[in-house]
This record gives C-alpha cells, structure tokens and sequence, in this order.
C-alpha cells in the first residue's frame, strides 16, 4: 500500500483513526418497558415540516437600523424567558446533560459517517461492517446509551413515554427536549457561552445530519419505511424561532442597547428571509447577474453597521458572529440567541445548495461567494467567538465532572478510552514508585555513610597530637583559646550532620506518604480519568474549521465523496506518490470528505478536512479536522491544483469552500507513526 492510499484510508473515514469503537459512550441497562419499537409499523415518511426561520417578514425591520446605530455597549438585557419547572435539585442532573450532549454528538456523528460509509472504510482497526438494518440500529442504540441514561434521570417518567430506550428513530425529538432542558437554565445555572457552544453544533446536527442519518437507514432497507420526527411535546417546545417586537422596546433609556439588538437582530432576519426569496426565484434560464446585485441590495443597510462587505457572502457569515456575540453578552434570552445563530446557519446551507444546483455557472462564486477575500477583522471575530465559546464548554465540561460521584461520571464516556487512561495512569504510578523507592535507599545509604564518618571523627578527636603538651608549654594562653574554638567547631559539625540526617529522614517519609497518597487518588478517583478522556474528546469540540478544496473530486457513492488538491516544488512528485517511491523538494496537498448524501456536487453530513505536508527531510504529516457540513461544488477552470487538465484519474476538477466548526480532529506522522489520533 503506497503512502497516499493509506492516507486515503485514514481519511476515509475518519473514525478509523479516532477510536470511536461498538460498545462506546456507556452501557445500555435495558429493563421492563423498553422494547424495540417495530419500524415496518410506522406511517411512510414524508417531509420534515420544521420551520425554517425563513419566508416570513420581520415586522418592525423597516427602519430598525437606525436603533441598531445607537447600540450602546452597557445598556440593558432582554427579559428573561420562560423557565420550565426544574427543581433545585435537578441542577446538577441538567449540567450533567450539559456534558452528555457534546460526547454525544461526536459519537452519534462518527457512527452516522461510519454507516453511510459502509464498504468505504477499509481500515482494519474498524471491526464493525454497516450495511445491516437491525444491526447498525443496534449499533446506533449502544452509540447513544450513555446521552439516554442522564435524559432518563433529568426526565423521570416522561422519559419512558417521550424518549423510549431501543428507538434511535426519536433521536431528533430527544435531542430538543434535551436542549429545552438546559435551555431553561440559561443563564442561571448554564453560562450563556456554553449554551451557544452547544446551539451552533445541535442547528448544524439537525439540518445536516439527522437527514441524512434517516436516509441511509432507508436506503438499507427498501421493506422498511421510516416515518415523521415524533412531534415534539409542547411542555418541551421552547419556541427556538423568536422575532423581537422592535416596536415594543423603545420604552425609557436604559433599554437602547435592547432596542438595538433587537433591531439588528430583526434587520438581519429580514435581509436572509429576502435572500432566501430571491435564491428561490432564481431558475435555470435567470440571470445570475440579476440575482447577484439584488442581493447586494438586500445586504447593503445590514453592512452598513455591521460593517461586512455586502458584496461577498462569507464575509457577512463570519461578521454575523460579532450580532451573536454582543447577544451572549446583553441578552438574558436564550431564545434570541438561538434563533440567530438558526438564521445564519439556515441561509448558509441555502447558499451551499444554490452553488450545487447551479455548479456550472462559476459566476455566483466570483461574484457574491467569494471565499477567501473575506476582511481579516471578520476572520478574527469568527475565531475569537468560537474560541471563546469552545473554552467555556471545556471549562463547564471539567468542573462539572468534577463535582460528580463515579457511577455518573463513569456512564459519560467509552469504556474502552477509560480503560486506556487507567492503564496509563497506573503505569506513570509504578514508575514513580520505583524511582521514590531508589530515593530512600540512597537517603538511607547516605545516613549510613554519615554515622560511620561521625564515629571516625569522633576517634580523631580523643587521641592527642604528638606535640600537644610541649606547645600547651610554650603557649599556654593562646592555645587555651583555640582549644576552645577547635571544641566549639566540632560540637557545629556534629549538630550539622545531624540536623542533615534529620531532614533525610523527614524527606524519606514525606515521599512515603506522597506515594501512598498517589495509590489511594489512582485506585479511589476514577473520575480525574473520565475529566481526561471527555478533554481529549472534546479538545476540537467548537474549534474553526476552513474547509477548502479547489481540486479533483469525485462522489465514490450517494453517500461518499472525496476531493484532492495539491502543490508541489518539483517535477512529478504526485506519481512517485502514488508509487510509493521517495522524492525529493517538497509538497503539498488538501482534501475534503463527507460520508452522508453526496452527488459529485453536492456534500453534506459529516465531513473531514485533512492537509498533508510532505518534504524529503522530515517525511509526511496529515492534520485532520472532521465537522458536520453541507458544500455545494462549483466546476473549475484548469487550475495549478488540477495540474492534469479539468478532468484526471476519473476526477472532476471542482471547487468547494466552507466555514464550520470542528467536532473533533487530530494529526498523524507517516514517518515516526506518532498520533493522537483516537
């Protein structure tokens, strides 16, 4: 297998090399009333009936900037929402959903990508084969223990009849219960920037992946017809699309900067529903040019304050944060924030979709999608948010597992990954414990050496020198006087020696009781192992991902894809690649990867970025970043990433591009082997 092939391996499918294995994510204890559900039995599915935020207009929008204008940076927040009745003693199980929802998604996310992926992930770390209906629910079932147990105990017996054990079907209806859940105790209990944390992957999650998740379980089967998203339960339903009354806000001073989100927030709301509108309208024989500057149009007052180019698409997206941010931090309403960041992301899969329909008309992405000429003062804000975010989920993430008893912090993560960090921690134990044990027996070595020199000295000192009385003789006044020095100077020495044998014997039993102290915390607190391994899960968890390929794509099937780019500073240095012989320079190459529903223009699902640098002295490094996403391919001129011509090996010369945020990711050297890949 030549170096590229085993990197294409890794990449197809990520989860090969990030460890996710069956049986992971806690242990399904199934008892009375949980039977599986019997899938043949359901109503034919239809289309997802969800609100998509779009399609209506904002009242009040029309001349809402002008109190946008007048935001001020301390003015007052939003009335809070409406809380559901959690007592106080259910906090801590809320906060534990908290943590069970990000591990969640990262494990449902690697599973969805591995089924869809089936036969297209030949790594032979991976023992489990998709393909099977009743298997890969099984599969999905034992995926989802864990997030299920602490539902179950935040629920109480509504869980049994909203959110039964053994239906992965209901995934999207527990999901939102779950999110209404913590959503009542934002800010309260939750922190504003964790919920945002958690909004911006569960939106993705929901209009990405969960779609394409019920696709693939069809496609196995064509006996079994899956049918709606059970309807949520309206003491769930947090109302995720709110549309503030700009006219009602204007009521006394202190509510300018409430007046002025609220404003921005409406503004921004109406120009996408337009946008939505005009993508729409557009048909095959439209003019793109047309289309083009009416969206410059519609965009024009909203830049104007926000301060984005109202010419290129991606750079409106990544100043949107900056809206979002300022609600983190004035509005007490999850509600606003929510739905905000639900219109950014609604108008961003639009986007991708009309740049698929419309693949051979590269215009649109000249013109108005524009990736890679966005200001740098958007870039900066985009990763400022999520970087701030993402802290915050971590931090929460670790205190709270702190603060709770084993059996619950045990049931969050993979036994497996557990297990491995027990054996680790245990390992760095024993070798601590050798080398305390060399240190005592040095300190006692020493002590040894030092009575023995004392008992010599000691001897020295009793026997007279051989002119000793001749001199007392001669000098008798003197030497009385450095006979005393000479005693006194002796009498110092001992004293050192033993205050210098007491602080050894001191030192030998502090490091006895630090290395007992050790045994007890490794074999008593399992749970400082569990805060290791959701760390490592979640290091990436909201992290900014730059997806873009401009390069040879090809779908492998209706539910894979792949895309390849490169440089290079020689002559060739792609074929000595693929034949595995060594080569000199350097080089350079992208890719992209989506397991879900893919055409050759069209990705969504998840999906992994990966960027491989090669040079003849230090070998090949690959860093891969997997999120969820949804890119629509443009077709690309000959370019000096499709060195062959717009058509080579099969593959199609296409360019896609995208901003997200990361689920997970990790680097692996091809020379050295070294990973932290799990």
């Amino acid at each position: 297998m030549t170096k590229l092939s085993y990197w294409l391996c890794l990449l197809l499918w990520p989860s090969a090399s990030l460890g996710f294995k069956h049986g992971s994510l806690g242990e399904d204890t199934k008892g009375p009333g949980k039977e599986k559900p019997d899938p043949s039995g359901k109503a034919k599915k239809t289309a997802n009936a969800t609100n998509g935020g779009h399609g209506h207009q904002a009242h009040g929008a029309n001349g809402a900037l002008a109190l946008a204008r007048q935001q001020d940076a301390n003015g007052s927040q939003y009335l809070p929402a409406n809380r559901s009745n959690i007592t106080e003693g259910e906090f801590p199980v809320v906060e534990e959903l908290t943590v069970a929802l990000p591990l969640f998604l990262v494990n449902v996310t690697n599973a969805t990508g591995l089924i869809a992926a089936r036969n297209n992930a030949p790594d032979p770390n991976i023992t489990y084969r998709a393909g099977n209906f009743e298997n890969d629910m099984s599969f999905l079932e034992d995926k989802m223990a864990g997030f299920y147990g602490v539902l179950e105990s935040a629920m109480g017996e509504d869980f049994h009849r909203y959110c039964p054990y053994n239906n992965p079907l209901n995934t999207q209806r527990c999901l939102m219960i779950a999110m209404c859940l913590i959503q009542a105790q934002v800010p309260e209990v939750i922190g504003m920037q964790t919920y945002t944390m958690l909004v911006e992957q569960i939106e993705r999650f929901e209009d990405t992946l969960w779609p394409v998740l019920r696709e693939v379980l069809e496609s196995e089967d064509k006996q079994i017809e899956l049918g709606e998203d059970e309807p949520l339960p309206e003491k769930y339903n947090c109302d995720r699309i709110h549309r503030p009354e700009t006219d009602l806000v204007q009521i006394s001073s202190d509510s300018q900067m409430r007046a002025g989100s609220a404003a921005m927030s409406a503004a921004l709301m109406s120009a996408a529903d337009a946008s939505h509108q005009l993508l729409d309208a557009h048909k095959l024989n439209s003019s793109m040019d047309v289309t083009i500057q009416k969206l410059h149009q519609v965009w024009r007052p909203v830049c104007s304050v926000l301060d984005c180019d109202p010419s290129n698409y991606w750079d409106i997206f990544l100043r949107h944060h900056h809206h979002t941010a300022m609600l983190q931090e004035h509005s007490r309403d999850p509600r606003a924030v929510r739905s905000d960041i639900r219109t950014r992301l609604k108008l961003q899969n639009k986007v991708q979709r009309f740049i698929s329909k419309h693949h051979a008309d590269v215009s649109f992405v000249q013109s108005f999608a524009r990736f890679g000429q966005e200001q740098s003062g958007s870039v900066d804000i985009f990763h400022t948010y999520n970087e701030r975010n993402r802290k915050a989920l971590l931090q929460f993430a670790k205190t709270t597992l702190r603060s709770l008893p084993e059996d619950r912090a045990v049931r969050l993560v993979d036994r497996i990954e557990l297990s491995k960090v027990l054996q680790k921690n245990a390992t760095k134990l024993s070798m601590e414990e050798e080398e305390e044990m060399r240190d005592m027996d040095e300190d006692q070595t020493d002590t040894d050496d030092e009575q023995d020199e004392d008992e010599v000295e000691q001897t020295e000192q009793a026997a007279p020198e051989p002119h000793a009385r001749s001199t007392a003789l001669l000098y008798e006044g003197h030497q009385l006087v450095e006979s005393m020095d000479e005693g006194e100077g002796w009498g110092r020495r001992r004293r050192r020696r033993r205050r210098r044998s007491r602080r050894r014997r001191r030192r030998s039993r502090r490091r006895r009781r630090r290395w007992w102290k050790k045994v007890v915390e490794a074999v008593v607190d399992v749970v400082v192992a569990v805060v290791e391994v959701v760390v490592a899960l979640l290091e990436c968890f909201g992290s900014t991902s730059r997806l873009v390929n401009t390069g040879y794509t090809r779908s492998l099937s209706s539910n894979t894809a792949f895309g390849l780019g490169f440089s290079a500073g020689v002559k060739e240095p792609l074929e000595a690649l693929l034949s595995g012989r060594d080569f000199s320079g350097w080089i350079s190459l992208s890719a992209s990867f989506s397991a879900g529903s893919t055409t050759n223009w069209w990705w969504a699902g998840a999906g992994a970025s990966a960027s491989l640098a090669c040079d003849s002295l230090h070998g090949c490094s690959l860093h891969i970043a997997a999120s969820l996403l949804a890119l629509g391919l443009a077709e690309t001129a000959h370019s000096t990433f499709c060195p062959f011509g717009k058509k080579a090996f099969g593959l199609d010369c296409s360019h896609c591009a995208g901003w997200s945020v990361t689920l997970l990711c990790c680097d692996f050297n091809f020379g050295t082997g070294a990973t932290n890949c799990r």
